[in-house]
């Protein structure tokens, strides 16, 4: 199982709607896959988690191809980068 864990440093008071963009995007992906959305308790204020669990690399290359190239995936990353300062994205096994 690989965990995909992308994170984003929203603006100040954006977080929910950072969220609520990456629902819908979450809604795009096809695939049998269980993800969850994630805010900061301590660590870096503003902080969005979204994890998605796939089987293999491959499982992540077909969603990833899959999304973008969707007419809808372009706006709501384009809406996205509306409320986020940066992010990145770390893939981990789960063992």
């Amino acid at each position: 199982m690989i965990i995909v864990r992308t994170w984003w440093r929203t603006r100040w008071r954006k977080g929910q709607a950072t969220i609520d963009v990456l629902k819908q995007m979450d809604k795009l992906i096809a695939g049998n896959r269980n993800s969850r959305f994630m805010t900061d308790l301590s660590g870096e204020f503003f902080t969005v988690v979204w994890e998605q669990e796939y089987k293999s690399l491959s499982d992540i290359e077909a969603a990833m191809t899959g999304v973008m190239a969707k007419p809808r995936y372009g706006k709501l990353m384009e809406t996205l980068g509306t409320l986020v300062v940066t992010g990145g994205r770390e893939l981990y096994v789960l063992r």
